[in-house]
């Protein structure tokens, strides 16, 4: 196909984020008959073209300047997109495999980060636009989801290219898309058919380079030493299902917030996975602990000395059963300690940003909205004492 080029001007959103809006009036030449959302090559370097006709990649995001004039051009295998000069020349900004805004000589870290990069990443908040990307298709069928780029993040913090991700609670896969992205090998375990299909469905679509292997599993988690090798996992990173909270939201949402703000502003939805009495999510609290930690138990012997254990929890209530604040991270951060693994960082996912205020407890009893996750981060000493407290 002959190639097709716009110049535009690049927005400080599009920097900050990774990606190339295509004008309205330019859609025609840049996309054509190209379905949406579709796999592309961006440079040479994996990216996608979502379903409002905007070029995402890891490739874009910081290589060019807000106010930057850039060259798109359509080609055979997706985009190529260089930086227009003042005298009207185009420069190409096309990295080697390895290159990541630096010589491969100057990487120092066991992730490959740069000492600059390292540092960049180091904030122990994140704004809710920092980790936002946008809304899948595939993330809509199931009732909680986190974005692409909140484990991107994650998964340049922690691992290496080729390095193993685990994700024991997968759902739609959302974690095995962030590793196939930044060249890492995943394993995902779900429950439910339903999820491992549509899992199966999303990274089965068709790529233009050889990636890394997704493994997605249909089966119980507590099962996990059936698939994963003893000391191979670098991450694991998951969001579990928050016991049987949002079974509890749900009638809450019937009853209580059914006009409230807090599911037409924030557009909150909540749906429950399944009834299958294995499912964390359809267990009391207590009971959902002690499986967290017979799983935890597990997944040290997993791990790799020295590898890490992502859990991305929110606090949340239950003052109809005595319990106003229920102090989620610090349970997981506790049991972490109980089974041998290092309490290592914790990490603020601010989302104000992306949710309005709720009246809550007027007028008698006055209570904080909690509109922030944490990022329990647990660590595998590198000489690992995996004793668990019985």
């Amino acid at each position: 196909m002959s190639e097709k080029v716009i110049k535009k001007t690049l927005r400080s959103m599009e920097v900050l984020k990774g990606f190339i809006q295509i004008p309205t009036n330019s859609r025609s030449e840049l996309i054509g008959d190209m379905l949406m959302p579709s796999n592309v090559l961006v440079n040479g370097m994996p990216g996608r073209l979502d379903k409002y006709a905007r070029i995402w990649s890891p490739f874009l995001k910081g290589k060019f300047s807000a106010g930057s004039r850039v060259q798109i051009n359509r080609t055979q295998d997706g985009y190529q997109v260089e930086l227009v000069t003042d005298e009207g020349k185009s420069v190409v900004k096309t990295p080697a495999k390895s290159e990541n805004r630096t010589n491969e000589s100057e990487r120092v870290g066991f992730n490959g980060l740069t000492p600059k990069e390292w540092t960049q990443l180091s904030k122990s908040v994140w704004s809710a636009r920092e980790v936002s990307s946008a809304r899948e298709w595939y993330h809509l069928k199931h009732g909680a989801t986190f974005s692409v780029a909140l484990a991107e993040r994650v998964i340049k913090m922690y691992t290496k290219e080729g390095d193993l991700v685990l994700d024991p609670f997968v759902g739609v896969g959302t974690t095995l898309v962030a590793a196939r992205n930044l060249e890492r090998r995943g394993i995902g375990i779900e429950l439910y058919d339903k999820f491992v299909d549509l899992a199966k469905e999303v990274l089965g679509q068709q790529t233009l380079i050889e990636k890394p292997d997704q493994k997605v599993i249909c089966g119980d988690c507590r099962e996990l030493l059936k698939w994963v090798e003893p000391n191979s996992v670098q991450l694991m990173f998951t969001s579990p299902p928050y016991a049987n909270f949002i079974i509890r939201s749900i009638e809450d949402r019937k009853k209580t917030h059914k006009t409230s703000r807090l599911v037409f502003d924030n557009k909150s939805v909540v749906k429950q996975y399944g009834e299958d009495p294995r499912d964390f999510g359809n267990l009391p609290y207590d009971a959902f602990l002690k499986e967290i930690k017979a799983l935890m138990r597990k997944l040290i012997l997993v791990t790799k000395p020295g590898g890490y254990n992502v859990w991305v929890v929110k606090d949340c209530r239950d003052p109809q059963n005595g319990r106003p604040f229920i102090d989620f991270h610090s349970d997981i951060a506790h049991i972490g300690k109980k089974v041998g693994f290092l309490y290592h960082d914790l990490i603020v996912w601010d989302q104000n940003e992306q949710r309005s205020l709720v009246l809550l407890g007027y007028p008698t009893v006055f209570y904080v909205n909690i509109n922030h996750t944490f990022l329990v981060v647990l660590r595998k000493p590198q000489e690992a004492n995996t004793k668990a407290s019985i």
